[in-house]
């Protein structure tokens, strides 16, 4: 079972916001997830805080001192294959700044499971909508179409199994998606309910239903569950694409894996 999961700022500091921790570790405990992909997280010793390293292979990056870093969670006895210290980036540097800022760099690990076949994953953490919809979609079409042409390089990339999970700050109906859906760099961002020819957007499904992963207050628990569905979210998103409007809730965390 694989998932993605932006905590939203998570620190040590949790200990010290009321119930967060313990709400927290409820949510970990019903995602059950062998492989997490995670965003917006201090450091390792918050991750402690949620996955016993003694349970857990922890990938993050521990020199980076943003509060903001991508991470992978690997539950035992599913393991990260090769050097996990320092982890890897695929875009690291000021070159890839634009795309990728504030060292959200895709992170990459290789990741073995005892029920399959050993496979790649891809931790993604798109610019943010701040600024400005329409005036920020150009930095994660870019960040898209380097991430296709990463994939699509022999040179460069060869396993034929992998995922990518993460915040995309934009839904799967958006350009960004679609370059990675369909495999074509100039892909529109469009209301399209079309076989995805690349990666397959695991998440899409939920889009069509409404489904929102951003954007939610408590209002939306009913016991022990939440309401994710919101409708007209979907056609509210496409309605304003070209604008800098506001259109959450939105369907922000995407999984989307290899046609093998």
């Amino acid at each position: 079972r694989v998932g993605t999961y932006n905590i939203k700022f998570f620190s040590t500091r949790v200990v010290d916001q009321g119930d967060r921790l313990q709400k927290l570790q409820a949510v970990i405990e019903a995602v059950d997830a062998d492989v997490l992909g995670l965003q917006e997280i201090e450091d390792r010793a918050a991750l402690h805080l949620l996955f016993p390293p003694s349970q857990h292979d922890i990938l993050i990056d521990d020199g980076s001192g943003d509060r903001q870093d991508v991470a992978l969670v690997v539950r035992r006895p599913c393991t990260v294959q090769g050097p996990t210290s320092p982890p890897t980036f695929v875009f690291p540097g000021p070159a890839h700044e634009r795309a990728f800022p504030n060292r959200r760099d895709l992170l990459k690990a290789r990741v073995a499971c005892p029920q399959g076949p050993p496979f790649t994953i891809f931790i993604h953490h798109a610019k943010s909508r701040v600024g400005g919809r329409h005036a920020t979609d150009p930095q994660r079409i870019e960040a898209s179409r380097k991430i296709l042409a990463y994939l699509t390089n022999p040179d460069e990339f060869s396993d034929r199994l992998w995922v990518i999970v993460g915040d995309f700050n934009d839904n799967p109906d958006d350009a960004s998606a679609n370059i990675l859906e369909t495999g074509d760099p100039n892909a529109p961002g469009r209301e399209e309910n079309d076989p995805d020819t690349f990666a397959m957007n695991l998440t899409e499904p939920l889009l069509r239903h409404d489904h929102v992963s951003h954007g939610l207050t408590s209002t939306a628990i009913q016991g022990d569950t939440a309401d994710t569905r919101i409708p007209g979210s979907r056609r509210r998103n496409n309605d304003a694409r070209g604008t800098n409007e506001n259109t959450g809730p939105i369907l922000f965390d995407q999984i989307l894996v290899s046609q093998d």
